[in-house]
């Protein structure tokens, strides 16, 4: 187990490097305490705006998912994760328009 959330740090270092490289917010992660993968949600540039990306990974780092949560002219911007107990997964996010909306 402490082998598993040693290589959980790991990857999470990884990716936050990552994001602080490219100038974007981090991505905010955590496991999902009934699959034991490390769910993640990003803001992504497509093409003329952002988007908010989800991306699941093993502790080993194998991707198992990865999707986009928004595809629409709207930039969406700080996406935040929560795992209930039971492993269900919320995603939230602001959405920057003429009248800013939180989804």
């Amino acid at each position: 187990m402490r082998r598993a959330i040693r290589r959980c740090a790991a990857i999470a270092a990884i990716v936050l490097a990552s994001a602080t490289a490219f100038g974007v917010d981090p991505p905010d992660a955590r496991i999902n305490p009934v699959s034991s993968l490390i769910e993640t949600v990003d803001t992504t540039w497509s093409v003329n705006n952002y988007n908010v990306r989800y991306t699941s990974v093993t502790a080993e780092g194998q991707q198992t998912t990865s999707y986009l949560l928004t595809t629409n002219a709207a930039n969406d911007l700080d996406p935040r994760i929560a795992i209930a107990p039971n492993g269900e997964t919320a995603v939230v996010w602001w959405r920057d328009l003429g009248v800013d909306a939180v989804l």
